[in-house]
């Protein structure tokens, strides 16, 4: 089942954030809760995630904006950190 064109635009847009690759070096896999994400949400849509470093884990929530077809990212909340050991 494909997510929200939000959602799954807003994880593409991560993948290519400056913050989160000087933040953790990237990232290739992310939890989130699908049952709290809207499935029409009116701009600004917000989601949170928890995306997996290689040492570390950021919780986020994101604001995505909607311009014309497309939504963008405006907003990286880091709600928190944790080291793997």
């Amino acid at each position: 089942m494909r997510e929200p064109q939000y959602f799954e635009q807003g994880i593409e847009q991560l993948h290519n954030n400056k913050y989160i690759e000087d933040s953790i070096g990237g990232f290739n896999s992310y939890t989130y809760d699908g049952n709290k994400l809207l499935k029409d949400p009116r701009s600004p849509a917000i989601f949170q995630v928890e995306i997996d470093g290689l040492s570390t884990s950021l919780f986020l929530t994101c604001t995505m904006s909607k311009s014309a077809n497309n939504w963008n990212l405006i907003r990286i909340h880091q709600d928190s950190v944790m080291k793997k050991h």
